[in-house]
């Protein structure tokens, strides 16, 4: 991927997990970042996804992995603040915002 970042152009490698259930295309699948990132959005943890795209009750039936690979990449760009899966990454992005943006490049950064 390459990213505008800040006037500057980085690009990185994230490594995603998308499993379809045998009810694909009517549901969602569940994704995941097996590449680390420090996202408010994303599971430090598990790498999990939390995206109002991808919810069951968002999903649209018959919705492509095309949209869901375009959703996760404006997710990168624009966080989803109210679908927050990890507070405490929400809330140094609310307050502390130098230092997320700092994790977050360090991640990326980690990723090439």
């Amino acid at each position: 991927m390459d990213f505008n970042v800040y006037g500057k152009v980085r690009s990185f490698v994230l490594f995603l997990d998308c499993s379809c259930s045998e009810n694909y295309p009517l549901g969602p699948p569940i994704v995941r970042f097996i590449t680390p990132i420090y996202h408010l959005n994303v599971s430090q943890t598990s790498g999990q996804v939390c995206l109002r795209f991808l919810a069951e009750d968002e999903w649209v039936a018959g919705g492509t992995i095309e949209q869901v690979l375009n959703a996760l990449f404006s997710l990168l760009i624009r966080p989803e603040e109210d679908n927050a899966f990890d507070h405490d990454v929400l809330n140094n992005y609310h307050h502390y915002k130098q230092s997320y943006n700092s994790k977050a490049r360090n991640s990326a950064d980690k990723a090439k």
